[in-house]
């Protein structure tokens, strides 16, 4: 990106344009635009910039009807541009005009950008201002900034919750034309909260009625930062903090990036149980907060049902503080929820975090999920990771059992390749091969025959052989099979069963 400026004899400007530059020399933070170089001719003075955005905030806002699936990344820059006005004001930087056009998007990511009226009081004796405002964004500048009165820090809170108050419209289904119809026709008709406070209010009013409980954090920051009191909107510090905090555990949601909560650094890392090479060490982590256990589990079992694995790694890590994570994770879900979705990278990342693959939970491994529910990838993730396929539920029913029920090969012969015990038998004394015969599963049928000390002549409680089963549901091709494999002592003995016996003689003939 490229910034210029032509000067044209005028002292302040370049004076401007060169405090841009100093600021931006000083400056390093992953949602803050980078230098890279400056060039100058007699006339102009030009900043190159990374990245070469996308994007800027607005036009990413304005779109209409808003996609739905980019909403998570709308709760995201919450945090995102927070962590950096948060850093520019520890680096005693004001940004002074906060808008919707200078927070650029490049890759799904946030930049902050364009401070070239920012002030650096790192070398004076107070962080306010009073005097002419300069230029500033007329729907986003603090009140007491378009006055002209004394103003600092808080003074970029206003505008950050006037781009919180369109995001949050945003993510409530409300387009922003429809925010600005609605302030043009209430209240004194202007059309932003400074100028329409009362607009502003029931605009909030109208927010809140649509899908209560959703997204209500966002509504409580914007709420503390469009405060007419200064002292009330805090400082983005505060904010960053809280952002970083909040247990939206209803709906899972976190408000930002896996980084933002970094800029407060941590003594606590997590504890992460070991784990094959196959997985990335890289960002095992924690942020502050620990947060009741109840939101913990239900802000992460939410997570891991709508597949949002961003903010799966964030719940991670804010349990990851607590000194007793690695036994209050056994009672979670989260593994199972994640392997009977067959969400593989959320799994990898709960197992890398320390979730137990042989976890019993209502009497059901996680492998037991991920077989109900078909998920073969799933399946194979968890047998990599020592996942035994022998833990049987309270009727004896171990993942096989499921598998053959339902027929799948392919899921069949992974976990027979993995030690799975064809002879287990159920509450009848049926063996695995009395099942697929029963359900005709010729393909299982085969698997099973091909395994080293299968038992074809054992019978169940009823005294019925897998052949006999077979015959019984006129699964013609699986008796076929297993009459070849019977010896003549397997079948002698059987001619009580009239109709069994005709069929063998029928078919002997």
């Amino acid at each position: 990106m490229l910034r210029s400026r032509k000067f044209e004899g005028s002292g302040d400007a370049e004076r401007a344009f060169r405090n841009e530059l100093q600021n931006l020399r000083k400056l390093s933070h992953r949602h803050l635009v980078k230098y890279v170089g400056s060039y100058t001719d007699p006339r102009v003075f030009a900043i190159l910039l990374l990245p070469v955005a996308d994007m800027d905030l607005k036009t990413f806002l304005s779109r209409a009807p808003f996609p739905q699936g980019e909403l998570s990344s709308v709760r995201e820059y919450f945090g995102c541009i927070t962590a950096g006005i948060a850093y520019l004001h520890r680096s005693s930087i004001r940004h002074k005009d906060i808008t919707p056009r200078n927070v650029l998007i490049k890759d799904n990511k946030i930049f902050v950008t364009d401070f070239g009226l920012s002030l650096d009081w790192s070398e004076v004796s107070k962080s306010k201002t009073d005097g002419p405002r300069g230029k500033v964004t007329r729907d986003y500048v603090a009140p007491e900034v378009w006055d002209e009165s004394e103003r600092g820090s808080a003074s970029d809170m206003w505008p950050l919750g006037c781009i919180f108050l369109d995001m949050v419209t945003i993510l409530k289904g409300r387009s922003l034309e429809e925010k600005l119809q609605f302030f043009e026709s209430n209240g004194s008709n202007g059309r932003n909260p400074r100028e329409n406070f009362d607009a502003y209010l029931l605009w909030m009013r109208e927010l809140r009625k649509l899908e209560p409980g959703r997204d209500t954090k966002p509504l409580l920051w914007t709420e503390q930062l469009i405060s007419m009191n200064i002292d009330e909107r805090g400082t983005a510090d505060e904010l960053l903090f809280a952002i970083t905090n909040c247990e939206d555990e209803e709906d899972g949601y976190m408000y930002h990036c896996l980084y933002c909560a970094d800029d407060f650094g941590s003594e606590f890392p997590i504890m992460a149980a070991p784990i094959q090479a196959e997985f990335d060490d890289d960002d095992v982590d924690t942020v502050p907060g620990q947060g009741r256990l109840e939101s913990l589990d239900r802000g992460l079992c939410q997570s891991v049902t709508r597949g949002d694995e961003n903010n799966v790694v964030l719940w991670l890590k804010r349990w990851g503080r607590r000194a007793d994570f690695s036994n209050e994770i056994s009672g979670c879900k989260a593994l199972h929820m994640a392997a009977g979705l067959g969400r593989t990278n959320i799994m990898k990342e709960l197992i890398k975090h320390g979730f137990d693959v042989n976890n019993t939970i209502d009497e059901r491994t996680p492998l037991h999920e991920a077989t109900e529910g078909a998920h073969f990838e799933a399946i194979r993730l968890l047998l990599r990771q020592d996942a035994d396929p022998n833990i049987v539920n309270h009727n004896r029913q171990t993942p096989l059992v499921w598998a053959v029920v339902a027929g799948y090969k392919d899921i069949v012969a992974q976990l027979l390749a993995n030690g799975a015990d064809f002879n287990i038998r159920g509450p009848s004394n049926q063996t695995l091969l009395h099942v697929a015969a029963s359900h005709s599963h010729i393909d299982i049928v085969r698997l099973f025959l091909e395994q080293p000390g299968i038992d074809i002549g054992r019978r169940d409680n009823g005294g019925y052989t897998p052949l006999m089963v077979a015959v019984e549901v006129s699964s013609e091709l699986v008796a076929e099979l297993l009459l070849a494999r019977s010896t003549d002592d397997e079948v002698q003995g059987m001619d009580e069963q009239l109709c069994f016996w005709q069929w063998i003689k029928a078919t002997r003939t």
